[in-house]
């Protein structure tokens, strides 16, 4: 498929990639993300999902998607703190250079992930 092509070049360049999925109510979405999610955590990618509703605002989408990614974070225990290391350092310094307090208001559960801190060192609030 297209997005799994898209993420093995995003492995060979080592840079981020992100697809978003569109199309009619029925059109198979749901069964592509499903049918894709196994072999991207598989080849160590991630996956953030979330599905628009024209009765709720469009920022509210991402940041519901991108809180319920962190939750799966909290809650995965496959998720060791050592390969995690690094993700959670990059995050940690973007979120620490600006003044966070709305997004952390908005994403509760990266709030509650960084307050784990990094080796024992705990994340600036």
């Amino acid at each position: 498929s297209m997005i799994l092509r898209l993420f093995q070049t995003s492995m060979e360049l080592g840079s981020p990639q992100m697809a978003l999925i569109s199309g009619c109510p029925g059109a198979g979405k749901s069964t592509l993300v499903k049918q894709i999610k196994g072999p991207l955590v598989n080849w160590g990618g991630c996956i953030v999902t979330g599905k628009f509703d024209r009765a709720v605002r469009p920022d509210s989408v991402l940041s519901t998607a991108l809180d319920s990614f962190f939750r799966g974070i909290l809650e995965e225990t496959k998720f060791v703190e050592s390969s995690m290391l690094s993700f959670k350092w990059r995050i940690m310094d973007v979120v620490g250079s600006m003044d966070s307090s709305s997004l952390l208001g908005m994403l509760p559960n990266l709030n509650a992930w960084l307050s784990e801190g990094v080796g024992g060192v705990p994340f600036p609030s």
